[in-house]
């Protein structure tokens, strides 16, 4: 198998990542805390493991008001729901 691109969204460090992969070989160099090892701990889960499991710290920072966003609208239909069967009793 020969992966061609890779696309990462919202994963630890890279919150919007697409690599062209070349071949035979592509070497991924940056500074410090810059994300390679984000991107090649995404590749080993979706390749290694086959069932990925995923932690609220593996999305990127840029993610979490999208979190908090569907809580709250959880959160805001359990209160429908609780208000719905009380008021038909």
């Amino acid at each position: 198998m020969h992966l061609h691109k890779v696309t990462v969204r919202n994963f630890r460090l890279l919150a919007d990542a697409d690599l062209v992969l070349e071949t035979p070989t592509t070497l991924i160099v940056g500074r410090n805390n810059s994300g390679k090892t984000s991107l090649s701990e995404a590749i080993r889960r979706f390749l290694a493991d086959q069932n990925p499991k995923f932690r609220i710290e593996d999305f990127s920072s840029a993610s979490y008001d999208r979190f908090c966003d569907a809580l709250a609208a959880r959160n805001a239909g359990r209160n429908r729901l609780k208000d719905d069967a009380e008021h038909f009793r």
